[in-house]
């Protein structure tokens, strides 16, 4: 579905731009998007869109797992987990495209960068923590985690 503004030049970006990149790659084209659309949003975002934002963020930067790569009993929870990120993903797109038009994205963006860089540190965290996950930091990270894979916090 592309994004677009029909009182903008620019015709339209394809909604992929935004949430289906590799990691490794430029975001030249978000950046793009940001910068000309900046100047017709008027609405500062919600912490939900916020949150959205953030998790959006933080799913362009995870990729699906591998369940070959593991042993067979844990296989089947693996593919369970991808589909349940897709999923998220997908409610994410839905929810966060059609509002992108109507919102301040100085929020927004600080928001995609902050969920970027949280998904730097999960890997090194969740390391520590696998002896015991009762500490504090690693039930922050855990409960980030959920959050962005479950998105109880959209309205569908």
């Amino acid at each position: 579905m592309p994004i677009c503004w029909s009182h903008m030049a620019i015709a339209c970006w394809p909604a992929h731009v935004l949430f289906e990149h590799t990691p490794d790659q430029e975001t030249d084209v978000e950046w793009l998007l940001l910068a000309l659309a900046a100047p017709y949003m008027t609405a500062a975002p919600s912490d939900n869109d916020l949150r959205a934002a953030f998790c959006a963020g933080y799913w362009s930067q995870v990729g699906p797992v591998n369940p070959d790569a593991f042993p067979e009993q844990f296989r089947g929870q693996i593919r369970q987990t991808n589909t349940e990120v897709e999923g998220a993903r997908s409610r994410l797109r839905a929810y966060l495209l059609p509002r992108l038009k109507y919102l301040d994205l100085d929020g927004i963006e600080a928001a995609m960068n902050a969920g970027k860089e949280f998904s730097k540190e999960v890997p090194e965290t969740f390391k520590s923590c696998a002896p015991d996950m009762s500490s504090a930091t690693c039930q922050r990270m855990n409960s980030k985690v959920k959050d962005c894979r479950e998105t109880p916090f959209l309205p569908f």
